[in-house]
């Protein structure tokens, strides 16, 4: 299944002086939504992507590849303890891994993605210890303490969806 590209860029969105969509197209990774001729939503370089589809399905592409398409699994080990104790070895080996934020809990807990290991861990910042926010459970509702949710917000804008280097300086994970 791929993607559509459900808006219109018109005009289009150019990335280094290329048409992000046609860029998309060319590689197989959308397909272009057909329209009438008098359309008005269609885009202004609709024969462009057009014309981009027809190279991407004629050397096989992306979508229309005839090989198998390949899986890709992702292990959250962050809630997993069993798993984790599997993956501590590989981690601790490493000493420091590239990752990518993914999820920030609170000022001080992030979900990180590991591409070489593809797993997906829980990371404490060292040596801090930020204010709890507010939770609710069964029955009830927690109150936060003051500062949470600004100590969340600022770690969201610092680094949610950046690359990070997660690193240990006692091999612990």
């Amino acid at each position: 299944m791929g993607v559509r590209l459900w808006w219109v860029l018109n005009p289009p969105v150019l990335l280094s002086g290329s048409n992000i969509a046609e860029a998309l197209v060319s590689k197989g990774l959308a397909t272009v939504i057909r329209y009438r001729q008098d359309d008005d939503q269609r885009s202004s370089h609709y024969d462009e992507l057009l014309a981009a589809e027809a190279r991407a399905i004629k050397n096989g592409k992306g979508l229309h590849s005839k090989k198998e398409v390949p899986i890709h699994r992702v292990a959250d080990i962050s809630g997993d303890t069993q798993k984790a104790k599997q993956f501590l070895p590989f981690l601790q080996r490493a000493g420091r891994s590239e990752a990518v934020v993914e999820y920030v809990f609170s000022g001080s807990r992030l979900k990180l993605f590991l591409p070489k290991e593809t797993c997906l861990i829980t990371f404490l910042l060292a040596g801090i210890e930020c204010p709890r926010g507010a939770r609710n459970l069964p029955g009830l509702v927690q109150e936060g303490e003051p500062f949470s949710e600004e100590a969340t917000h600022f770690t969201k804008e610092l680094v949610l969806q950046r690359e990070a280097l997660a690193m240990s300086r006692r091999g612990e994970f």
